[in-house]
């Protein structure tokens, strides 16, 4: 996808859905976890940074989320 000049958009959404098919399947792997693996062993590297910018993306909405909780709580 990367190579064939595939919209980043669609790259970032292939990628979520192969992180979630992944997590979904076991019990043992987490969406962090396995895309931050992905990361580490991808020899590409703007495909790399693709899965690096799902990662931030992904950890800026767990923090949304959280800070949401926390201030309905308050």
């Amino acid at each position: 996808m990367v190579i064939t000049g595939t919209s980043s958009r669609r790259i970032r959404h292939y990628l979520h859905r192969w992180v979630m098919w992944w997590t979904m399947t076991s019990n043992t792997w987490h969406y962090q976890e396995l895309l931050r693996g992905f990361i580490d062993v991808c020899w590409h590297e703007q495909t790399a940074a693709y899965a690096a910018g799902l990662h931030q993306l992904h950890v800026k909405e767990l923090h949304t989320r959280s800070v949401g909780i926390v201030g309905v709580a308050a």
